[in-house]
């Protein structure tokens, strides 16, 4: 770092790793169609926009180097005790709209009227919560904004094609929680 710089609590942290997830546009278009599923926002014309939804993300820290997985796994000394890692995404789960606490419902309102007034209004709106399982520090919460696309890719039920990098043959899942968390 510059002797200028320094870190605070939005570039150190699991705020950082939020913020290095939030800005990938693949990572960000996989969580908004499990959004869509798990928050069941087609069930419920309403929820998004007179109803707020809340998601739960919650994550962990996993080396890059599988070997050095295994390794912790097994309780390996040899591994370094300092290791590449990235964010894993492990569960995504709603939270119950009657259960969103009063502050989180004004921030919902909030982010709801800032996307109605930038010509967002027939786009579902809510909040996403980074919980870090691995770590003891406040989640991390930011609205979400889900273009009608992304809702109307999910009401298709055209399944997610992805190509198997080991064989090269084409798979193809259901959009669903799971399929986008791999």
């Amino acid at each position: 770092h510059k002797p200028a710089c320094h870190e605070d609590k939005y570039t150190s942290g699991i705020h950082k790793f939020v913020q290095m997830f939030s800005v990938n546009p693949f990572l960000m278009a996989m969580l908004r169609l499990a959004v869509v599923s798990e928050c069941r926002l087609l069930d419920n014309p309403r929820v998004g926009f007179d109803v707020p939804f809340m998601a739960c993300i919650k994550f962990s820290f996993e080396p890059s180097n599988f070997l050095d997985f295994i390794g912790l796994y097994l309780d390996d000394r040899a591994v370094e005790e300092k290791l590449q890692g990235m964010l894993q995404v492990n569960a995504i789960t709603a939270w119950d709209p009657s259960t969103i606490p009063p502050h989180m419902l004004y921030f919902w309102r909030v982010a709801r009227a800032r996307c109605n007034a930038e010509g967002l209004a027939n786009d579902p709106v809510g909040l996403v919560e980074f919980v870090c399982r691995s770590r003891a520090e406040d989640p991390v919460t930011f609205d979400l904004h889900i273009p009608t696309f992304t809702v109307n890719v999910v009401r298709t039920n055209e399944p997610l094609e992805s190509v198997c990098t080991i064989m090269g043959t084409r798979i193809e899942k259901p959009i669903c929680v799971k399929s986008c968390l791999e």
